[in-house]
């Protein structure tokens, strides 16, 4: 159970970084646009810097299999998500059906799920988690853009436009340097790497800012979106790590993908009702509970995953 405790250890240590950020917001140090600075850095720089540092490894065949058969989890982790908030959640009057399924069903497995994956699995699970984030952008960039517009779904053109992000072609970058075992000089290693290093710090100072613009009060209020909380955090990563409990599937990999599902809901979740015109009130609800939340669901989690 060493893997629980291990993982008990960085969400706490995630939980202070974000209320550092609450508190960054609080005292005005940090705002909506510097916060939008620090996400911006994050994805264009920091985050990429951590999946190239991840790829700089020996060539192993079982690294290989590996990475495939995170893709295989991948996609069955999408797929039933896809049929539980098919089946748990309705459309209703009072409200947004489609946001709540959205957010029910795309984890925050870039944002959170890489700096989760590599304090609890270290460069191995973001090596893993690179194979999760590759065809989730697939997925949430075709079908899940295509739900929160209420259009049919992108052309392919469109949907290979938007998967064309600096964490995609660092993922990309990252494995033909694995493949062919090109190797970044020590000197431009070590800042990278320290780059790398920046990832959960920034990533949880930025969360702490949106969590700090929640209303609170009213959030605990809501009994809905502790459905939806329940069907995100707990329902959908439970049925995933009992499923996969009868395979033999080696514990990094298995672990990766139980953690990026147990995520909590995917900031898209709220950009995507903004740029829509849907209730992004109530999107922001859904991110910041789902986020505060699994602080306690993901250890939870992992508790049952590693029985």
């Amino acid at each position: 159970m060493e893997i629980v405790s291990i993982t008990i250890q960085q969400i706490i240590k995630m939980f202070i970084l974000i209320l550092v950020g609450v508190l960054c917001f609080k005292v005005k140090l940090l705002d909506t646009k510097k916060s939008k600075t620090l996400s911006d850095l994050l994805i264009k720089v920091i985050t990429p810097a951590l999946i190239i540092t991840s790829f700089q490894r020996d060539f192993e065949a079982e690294l290989v299999r590996g990475f495939v058969l995170s893709l295989i989890l991948t996609a069955f982790s999408l797929g039933l998500a896809y049929i539980v908030v098919r089946i748990l959640i309705r459309k209703n009057e009072k409200y947004d059906a489609v946001i709540e399924r959205f957010g029910a069903m795309y984890s925050n497995c870039g944002f959170m799920g890489i700096p989760l994956a590599y304090g609890v699995l270290g460069s191995e699970g973001v090596f893993y988690i690179v194979g999760f984030n590759l065809l989730f952008d697939l997925l949430v960039f075709s079908v899940g853009e295509r739900t929160m517009k209420g259009e049919k779904a992108n052309g392919i053109k469109e949907i290979i436009k938007q998967m064309i992000n600096p964490a995609t072609v660092a993922s990309i970058i990252g494995v033909i340097m694995f493949v062919f075992q090109i190797r970044i000089p020590e000197i431009i290693a070590s800042p990278i790497s320290m780059i790398a290093d920046m990832n959960t710090p920034t990533a949880m100072l930025a969360a702490g800012v949106s969590v700090a613009q929640t209303n609170i009060k009213k959030l605990l209020k809501n009994g809905r979106l502790y459905y939806v909380c329940a069907i995100k955090l707990l329902i959908i990563p439970i049925i995933f790590a009992l499923v996969l409990k009868w395979f033999p599937i080696p514990e990094t990999v298995y672990m990766t993908t139980l953690l990026a599902t147990a995520c909590p809901s995917a900031t898209l979740t709220v950009l995507y009702s903004v740029m829509y015109g849907r209730d992004d009130v109530y999107a922001s609800e859904i991110f910041s509970a789902t986020t505060i939340l699994s602080i306690i669901t993901i250890p939870l989690v992992v508790a049952i995953g590693a029985l």
